[in-house]
């Protein structure tokens, strides 16, 4: 038998059956059709809005929320309407313009005559009005930012920067000096002005300002970021000259400056990388890190986010890494997970756990999202096919969907357990079930279960209380319980944090979350950090038989981890 003719036969016959199935011999393409799920398939349920409010056309407009109230400008007047009924409790002027702000107790708007209205928030009354420049052109925001203090508001427009008291709206001073509008903040004692700065290069420029005379004491030179952490009277900032986008397969790094917030100096600089390298030049990405409590986490060109502990030396590695090539990381760290949008995958969320790099995918989903906000324990998604999903971050859980017309969505707001929505002009109220409500300990929420694994010490069995545990494949155990066991010193100090070992002729320091132990002032790195479990210090078993110089031994057929400690200890 001629098999290659055989062969060719059937593919033959295969190819025509298509063909004719498909009714098209030759010419253009006219039709597709993808193979996904039908409506009817999609398991949440669907909502029900408490009530709705008509918003302004033509696009997302400002809404805040603050003690039980939603705010939003429509028709020039300013509304306030109750978060739990959608009934209107205040109005307030004509002419306002869209962009405002809340505080604690006032509203700070606009009018296109270029005044400012500080308006009282549980009256709807003015406390005072005030000009801030000419009248300006209706496109034009009349200001760009505002920071409020007990004594004084501070706001930022193109004329520079101005302070008005802020019980009586009298002007204590203006700083002109400034070409563009920026960003003003405060930070403490410090007041903090950040803008757009061009010449050979456009730069983002930094400067602090004295707040009771409005005089510029200091500018920080290069390009840097917002300020991201504060130690004291010390600021970090991102430096956006470091080389965080290499060149074709070069390393990337992240730099933070660190600056006296009195003088404006760079007192160190801290060097986190280098960040995995692209190997395909096409591919670019990276250049994205937030500071979050002791951590640093950075995304390189490759699409990973590394995970740095605060104090980690430059060129140490990261204690961890997250997502891939075609992963985007979009949010976090929060409720102890990253989130990434998966781009192979139209719609897919899900999220990787920091404490043991576990996933948690999203349900429901199945369009590009134009909006994602994270509050409390919900996450809500605004798809640009118009639905509206309530999600649970722990679980992954649709708790709910709505369908509307929108593509494009204003921030959503929970305010008394009821959800705000903006959609495409219309404000819309949702109840929320407790599950979405009051954020809980991200750590418990992501605790592994305990092992079943046994330990002996020298032959005898030990009972630990509470548990090993096992996080991404290695095995934990609660320092305290097993240190002190083997016989070793344990002693934690308060101010720094540190748990103090000794141990014969050895003696180290470990801290939650940093990758490294301290031995002679210092760092010694770990496989993983050491991490906080149910008010528990847990550390890899491995690190701490290095830590101690004791022998463990792993058996698998009885599940059993043995350490033997006679021959080396003193």
């Amino acid at each position: 038998m001629n098999h290659w003719k055989t062969m060719t036969a059937v593919a033959l016959t295969a190819i025509v059956s298509t063909i004719a199935a498909a009714d098209v011999f030759a010419g253009p393409i006219t039709s597709y059709e993808a193979h996904v799920s039908p409506s009817g398939f999609n398991a949440t349920p669907v909502a029900t809005p408490r009530w709705t409010a008509a918003l302004e056309a033509g696009g997302p407009s400002t809404v805040e929320v603050a003690e039980g109230k939603a705010l939003f400008v429509r028709g020039g007047v300013l509304t306030a309407v109750d978060v739990d009924t959608g009934k209107t409790v205040w109005t307030y002027g004509d002419g306002v313009l869209g962009s405002f702000q809340t505080f604690r107790d006032g509203v700070l708007a606009a009018t296109a005559d270029g005044r400012l209205h500080w308006i009282d928030l549980a009256t709807g009354k003015a406390a005072w009005s005030a000009a801030l420049r000419d009248s300006v052109d209706p496109e034009e925001a009349v200001y760009f930012s505002a920071a409020a203090a007990d004594d004084a508001v501070y706001v930022t427009s193109y004329g520079g920067l101005a302070a008005f008291d802020r019980d009586t709206g009298r002007k204590l001073w203006t700083n002109d000096t400034f070409d563009n509008g920026g960003y003003v903040s405060l930070r403490g004692e410090h007041l903090l002005f950040i803008t757009a700065e061009q010449g050979a290069l456009t730069v983002i420029a930094n400067y602090g300002i004295d707040r009771e005379s409005g005089k510029t004491l200091w500018r920080l030179g290069g390009s840097h970021g917002a300020l991201e952490r504060v130690e004291g009277d010390i600021g970090w900032f991102r430096d956006d000259w470091s080389p965080t986008f290499a060149a074709a397969s070069e390393p990337s790094y992240v730099s933070f400056d660190l600056v006296d917030l009195n003088a404006g100096q760079i007192a160190a600089t801290k060097t986190y990388g280098p960040l995995p390298a692209r190997s395909d030049p096409s591919v670019f990405g990276g250049g994205l890190a937030v500071v979050d409590d002791e951590w640093i986490f950075a995304s390189s060109p490759t699409g990973e986010v590394a995970q740095y502990h605060i104090e980690a030396e430059e060129s140490a590695k990261p204690t961890a890494a997250f997502g891939g090539r075609n992963q985007e990381w979009i949010a976090g760290p929060y409720d102890g997970k990253l989130f990434f949008l998966d781009r192979a995958r139209q719609g897919a969320l899900y999220g990787i756990r920091l404490l043991d790099r576990t996933p948690v995918y999203y349900e429901g989903l199945d369009n590009p999202a134009s909006r994602i906000d994270w509050i409390e324990r919900g996450v809500f998604v605004g798809q640009t096919d118009g639905e509206i999903y309530a999600l649970n971050v722990a679980t992954g859980k649709a708790v709910f969907r709505y369908r509307t017309e929108a593509r494009n969505y204003g921030p959503f707001h929970v305010e008394n357990g009821v959800l705000l929505a903006q959609a495409d002009g219309r404000l819309l109220a949702f109840d929320l079930p407790a599950e979405l409500l009051h954020a809980e300990n991200a750590d418990q929420a992501t605790a592994p279960p305990g092992t079943d694994a046994i330990l002996t010490i020298d032959g005898a069995s030990q009972r630990f209380e509470p548990a090993p545990v096992m996080i991404d494949d290695r095995l934990f155990v609660p320092m305290r319980a097993l240190f002190q066991a083997v016989g070793a010193g344990v002693q934690h100090d308060q101010a720094t944090g540190l748990a103090n070992v000794t141990y014969g002729d050895r003696a180290f320091a470990l801290k939650e979350g940093a990758p490294f132990a301290i031995i002679g002032g210092e760092q010694q790195s770990l496989s993983y950090a050491p991490v906080l479990l149910n008010n528990a210090l847990y550390v890899p078993l491995r690190d701490a038989s290095d830590l101690l110089g004791i022998e463990v031994l792993w058996v698998t057929e009885t599940r059993a981890v043995e350490i033997r400690t006679t021959a080396n200890k003193q």
